[in-house]
């Protein structure tokens, strides 16, 4: 055996360690990542105008509040995913039903703020942080009551009421899911097409957490409406 071929074995050995180790990394290697895709991302609210008239009386959370309303009514689809993901505080059935609510609803344009329908939410919530009451008003802080008060005349009005959460998200899955409130109520406001300002106020109260009232109101009449009309029934 002559002897370039008795050294070829030992090279030949080696590349073949060497093509095994090569193979072993490659199957080990993680997958090349995915384009990410616009919807593969989280729906980020719309930012109110600052500054203007109608936000005014608006606390941050307050104002997240209402971004976060106008992000599930403009992208009902995209905010599916966010309910679907949310916390094990409510029951799965709750929260398939929410999502596939949300997943058939079409998209409506964002409320408007009104500064009077945010006196009136206000005028509640400041109420009920000292009375600890629930609901919507009683003893002359009633709905209609207050948007009497505040001049809300004609049109159609709504309110809403969230106890318990602390964050803007938090408010808005607890309206959308809905829990226990009879013919979801809650979310059907926040959907109603005939809406098109809203106000809220958030405050912190001594017992059940946080909590938020969001008033909204259509087809308003301006400040300086006949006084004598009634304001529309809460809806």
């Amino acid at each position: 055996m002559s002897p370039h071929r008795a050294a070829a074995g030992p090279l030949i050995a080696l590349a073949l360690a060497l093509g095994g180790l090569v193979l072993a990394g490659l199957a080990s290697a993680p997958a090349a990542a995915q384009p990410v895709t616009r919807e593969d991302l989280p729906p980020v609210p719309r930012p109110l105008p600052q500054g203007d008239l109608a936000s005014r009386g608006l606390s941050p959370l307050a104002r997240a509040v209402l971004e976060e309303i106008n992000l599930a009514r403009t992208e009902p689809a995209a905010y599916a995913r966010i309910v679907a993901h949310t916390p094990l505080a409510y029951r799965p059935e709750d929260v398939r039903e929410a999502v596939a609510f949300l997943e058939r609803q079409p998209p409506l344009p964002p409320l408007a703020p009104d500064l009077r329908l945010t006196a009136v939410a206000r005028d509640l919530a400041f109420y009920q942080a000292v009375t600890g009451g629930v609901g919507h008003g009683a003893e002359g802080q009633t709905f209609p009551a207050r948007l009497r008060e505040e001049q809300v005349f004609g049109g159609i009005t709504g309110e809403v009421v969230s106890y318990g959460e602390t964050t803007a998200r938090g408010v808005v899955v607890q309206f959308i899911i809905d829990p226990d409130t009879p013919g979801r109520g809650h979310r059907t406001n926040l959907f109603d097409r005939l809406y098109d300002h809203a106000g809220a106020a958030c405050t912190a109260r001594r017992s059940m957490g946080g909590m938020c009232v969001v008033d909204l109101a259509g087809m308003m009449m301006h400040p300086g409406a006949e006084e004598t009309q009634a304001p529309a029934p809460l809806r």
